[in-house]
């Protein structure tokens, strides 16, 4: 009976070691999907924030058509009469300038 009990967890212990060690099956493998998931989940939460900044963005430029005006303005690179243009270095936004 005991040598029995001590076959059965030699080979529980064999398995598990193996699983363990086996790039493509086990442990190893469960611990990968784990961080992979983590690492998607952690993606998925900052596209769904920027997501939502764009779509208050949006809803602020449908309200607003001073904001439009500027938001077009800063993105074509144009000034209106009596402004400035300041192009910043490393930087593709421009900045008008009273």
């Amino acid at each position: 009976m005991l040598r029995s009990l001590a076959i059965a967890l030699g080979i529980v212990a064999a398995v598990a070691a193996f699983a363990s060690w086996d790039p493509d099956t086990g442990v190893r493998s469960w611990w990968r999907l784990r961080a992979d998931h983590a690492e998607a989940e952690r993606r998925i939460a900052e596209l769904e924030s920027h997501i939502q900044a764009l779509q208050a963005g949006a809803t602020a430029l449908r309200a607003d058509s001073l904001a439009q005006e500027r938001a077009i303005r800063e993105d074509l690179g144009l000034a209106r009469a009596g402004e400035t243009i300041v192009r910043l270095p490393g930087s593709e936004r421009t900045l008008p300038v009273r």
